[in-house]
């Protein structure tokens, strides 16, 4: 009979702790926030995956047309063959 006695006033005496309160509204305020920490790392994590080679096109474009100058700013074979050979047709 003592033990459930000590028992019902222990819970009694957690239930009115305000610590007690305090963890129960901590855990109702971190479900939510968690829901959408967690859904707004998905979606940013799929949107980077999603856009990965089209996101970021105009540095592709920039750097396929710097390549292709460079490309034409190399002598042709032909024309520095010719130059070597001495051979101006």
């Amino acid at each position: 009979m003592g033990s459930t006695v000590h028992r019902v006033t222990g819970f009694i005496r957690q239930t009115l702790d305000a610590r007690t309160w305090t963890r129960i509204l901590y855990l109702l305020l971190a479900l939510p926030l968690g829901v959408v920490e967690v859904s707004v790392l998905v979606t940013a994590i799929s949107f980077g995956f999603g856009t990965e080679g089209t996101y970021f096109w105009p540095a592709w474009v920039m750097l396929g047309s710097a390549a292709s100058i460079a490309i034409k700013a190399l002598p042709q074979p032909r024309r520095a063959h010719a130059q070597l050979l001495g051979d101006h047709s």
